[in-house]
């Protein structure tokens, strides 16, 4: 598991990391536009078939109800990444 939401630590990790690791975590805390962190990690993700674990924070801090812990995570399972 490599646990950074860094893209050049997440980068160096996929490379030096044989078989299959798991990148913890991604988040929408700066948003999903294209200098977000999202948008850097994801196409590093599938460019690896890396595994990630989501954590339901966006641009208005860590999700407390049910219903935005869900509208979160149906954000970042829609993603087809940038």
């Amino acid at each position: 598991m490599i646990d950074s939401t860094e893209p050049p630590v997440l980068q160096a990790g996929l490379e030096l990391i044989g078989g299959c690791p798991v990148v913890n975590s991604v988040n929408y805390e700066d948003g999903d536009g294209p200098d977000s962190r999202f948008a850097r990690i994801m196409p590093l993700v599938k460019e690896h078939g890396t595994a990630v674990i989501a954590l339901t924070i966006d641009e208005q801090g860590q999700a407390r109800t049910t219903e935005g812990k869900v509208a979160i995570a149906s954000r970042v399972a829609l993603c087809d990444g940038p």
